[in-house]
């Protein structure tokens, strides 16, 4: 069937010589080019003036309607919260995260809460593309809330893709290593 307002379309649309509409067609792809190469100019220069959190201080940054505090000593990461969201059962302070960088990936162990049971680890990892948005990835344990015991392990919980993003730098000295003088 041939729909009335598509059948007149050809009739009324300029015709022209294949050579003009090769041209025509290559102007605008060249335009497109041209567009895209000074969009992503101009976000590397703002990107490259943004402050970035430090591989050595303090760091706030959200995560999941909770404000966390990044906490970084050379290599070494910790993630506390400081406000967290109505509901969850942690106060601030709380661990939420401890890992090392190596390289660009951030690897370590983070824990969910649970009103029954105490923290449960389970280990998690990302690479980091972006300094200011992380994401870090793991099977979150599955807790039997009569007994506490992890009975199993899932991808299929919010828990598993965990997603922080920089929110401002701490102005204080550098933080030392827990067990280091």
């Amino acid at each position: 069937m041939q729909y009335p307002l598509a059948a007149g379309v050809a009739d009324i649309m300029p015709r022209r010589h294949p050579a003009q509409t090769d041209r025509v067609d290559r102007g605008r792809g060249i335009r497109r080019i041209g567009a895209f190469l000074v969009f992503w100019i101009a976000l590397c220069a703002i990107d490259a003036f943004r402050p970035l959190p430090a591989s050595g201080g303090e760091s706030i940054w959200m995560h999941n309607s909770s404000m966390v505090r990044w906490v970084s000593s050379g290599e070494a990461r910790w993630i506390y919260y400081v406000d967290p969201r109505p509901g969850l059962p942690v106060h601030p302070d709380t661990l939420l995260f401890e890992g090392q960088m190596i390289g660009n990936r951030l690897v370590g162990t983070a824990y969910v809460f649970s009103s029954a049971c105490p923290p449960t680890p389970y280990t998690v990892e990302g690479i980091i593309y972006f300094e200011t948005d992380v994401s870090l990835y793991g099977a979150v344990p599955v807790v039997d809330p009569d007994s506490c015991d992890v009975v199993d392990y899932t991808w299929d919980s919010h828990n598993a893709a965990l997603r922080f993003h920089y929110a401002i730098t701490i102005d204080r000295a550098p933080v030392v290593a827990r067990g280091s003088r």
